[in-house]
């Protein structure tokens, strides 16, 4: 049986060596490198083997023939017919998290990511908001972005979360409607009640040297919710700070 399936593997390989000068007759002028697909499936012995390809180089010499398999085992496994299974696919690993960076359902307008200051560790950037559009924002309070308290009993936290609103024009004539939450954990909604130029939304985890509420100021993803008021001034800077 061994030996059969040599010989007909033998046999195969012999008549489509010869039949590759028809197949490169059938090609339009040669070029350097012309590939042909074997002409339907490969089979050895009795077992369908993915597809063939040839590529016919041209050489000073002469030309040159090179054999390409794909979708099959090593023809050496196929004809003494030790035919280890193929590895099985592993699925693609979904990513862990609450909150996807970016994630246009959450944060259709972005992440407050960029450098305000340059003394102080704010984060944001400046923005138009006219009346009635409303733009939401990510603030990711969580490293590499801001580090919190590691070493109190209580776990992590951060002793103030500060969010900063101001009208760009200096002339108090902004109106703005901000509200702040948290993505995940305890809701600690900020804010909403009604329009302002400026103003700010803190959120306390410490006063003085008194832990108070530390689980207002965790660690994570905070969204920020602009609307715009009755006002020609639409103009803002807006930005975050978290103190450890």
């Amino acid at each position: 049986m061994m030996r059969g399936m040599k010989w007909l593997a033998c046999a195969v390989a012999l008549l489509t060596l010869g039949l590759l000068p028809a197949l490169a007759a059938a090609q339009p002028t040669p070029t350097p490198v012309v590939t042909i697909k074997w002409p339907g499936p490969l089979v050895i012995g009795d077992t369908p083997c993915g597809e063939a390809y040839v590529s016919i180089h041209k050489t000073a010499s002469g030309r040159q023939f090179m054999w390409h398999v794909e979708g099959c085992q090593p023809l050496e496994n196929l004809v003494s017919g030790n035919n280890p299974p193929l590895p099985t696919p592993k699925p693609t690993a979904t990513p862990v998290g609450t909150v996807i960076p970016g994630d246009p359902l959450l944060c259709p307008d972005g992440f407050l990511t960029e450098p305000a200051s340059k003394t102080d560790p704010w984060y944001g950037f400046t923005v138009d908001i006219p009346e009635g559009v409303t733009k939401r924002f990510c603030a990711p309070v969580e490293p590499p972005y801001a580090t919190p308290q590691l070493t109190s009993p209580l776990g992590n936290y951060f002793t103030q979360i500060t969010f900063s609103w101001y009208d760009v024009s200096d002339q108090d004539c902004g109106a703005l409607n901000v509200h702040v939450d948290a993505v995940d954990g305890v809701s600690r909604p900020r804010g909403g009640p009604g329009f302002s130029a400026s103003g700010n939304h803190v959120y306390y985890g410490k006063i003085g040297t008194r832990i108070t509420t530390p689980e207002q100021t965790l660690p994570g993803i905070y969204v920020m919710t602009l609307v715009g008021g009755p006002t020609t001034c639409h103009r803002y800077r807006i930005s975050w700070k978290a103190t450890p």
